[in-house]
């Protein structure tokens, strides 16, 4: 046969109408299966992270004094980091962000510090795991001069200030414009430096996580339904995960329409 437009066109509806019947075929398998498994009684979810050790305050510390060592390598006199992953990481404090700034200053000497708003102080200690010292500014305040004096307590007026990658611009320039005499610099060659780099004990916990991810899954995919939403799954997943033991899990589903598009659409 001449490969012609007409004959390919003719060639490509026959593969679609094949693989819709197929689909077809699939969804309705799919659906006897899961209905199937649905009459089987489901065993119960079990804590498996009850032998699983939290990171420790002296953990952090060392975590701090890992980045103080690089710092110093680096000739960097400090660095500054907003709510996150590595926030996290080096002062246990778990928030979020928002438009009013939280900031954890790690200086190259010294102890670490925390500037926040004055009414978030008491949610911020309850987390934070290293240091005492918690700045808190007022709504007439601003948080950059509270870094600022902390950075001066601790004898820093100049040099580099290293900014986590995540860092807002608006954070950036608020304290840059008060600190003339400090240049700026990315802060990744030390957190990234601390972070990449895991013990024994983080590897432990990291592979007790996707334990847990894994039993999670395969408990959620013995309930599916024909006609279940995204909303549905996510429930199922952040049950399972819970009951499995996980802590502040996070898991997504998309189905359909939404599983169409990039993420961030």
């Amino acid at each position: 046969m001449n490969l012609t437009k007409r004959n390919l066109l003719k060639t490509s509806g026959a593969s679609l109408a094949s693989l819709a019947i197929t689909s077809g075929l699939n969804s309705r398998a799919l659906a006897a299966s899961t209905k199937d498994n649905s009459s089987t009684p489901l065993e119960p979810l079990k804590n498996i992270a009850t032998s699983s050790q939290a990171i420790t305050a002296q953990e952090r510390l060392r975590r701090v004094s890992k980045a103080q060592a690089l710092m110093q390598r680096q000739n960097m006199a400090a660095i500054i980091i907003e709510p996150g992953a590595a926030m996290d990481y080096f002062s246990g404090v778990q928030w979020w962000r928002s438009e009013r700034l939280t900031a954890l200053i790690i200086p190259r000497e010294g102890a670490i510090a925390v500037v926040c708003p004055f009414f978030e102080e008491p949610s911020i200690r309850e987390t934070l795991m290293v240091g005492e010292d918690v700045r808190v500014w007022q709504e007439h305040e601003s948080p950059f001069e509270k870094i600022k004096q902390i950075l001066n307590d601790r004898k820093i007026t100049s040099g580099l200030i290293g900014f986590e990658e995540s860092v807002r611009y608006f954070a950036v320039k608020g304290v840059m414009n008060i600190l003339p005499a400090m240049q700026h610099a990315s802060a990744e060659p030390i957190t990234r430096g601390c972070r990449m780099i895991k013990n024994h004990h983080e590897l432990r916990l990291m592979h007790k996580a996707n334990e847990i991810t894994l039993r999670a899954y395969a408990h959620v995919f013995s309930q599916l339904e024909v006609g279940m939403s995204s909303a549905d799954v996510n429930a199922l997943m952040a049950n399972a995960q819970e009951e499995l033991g996980g802590k502040n899990a996070w898991n997504m589903a998309l189905i359909n329409e939404a599983s169409a598009f990039p993420h961030g659409t």
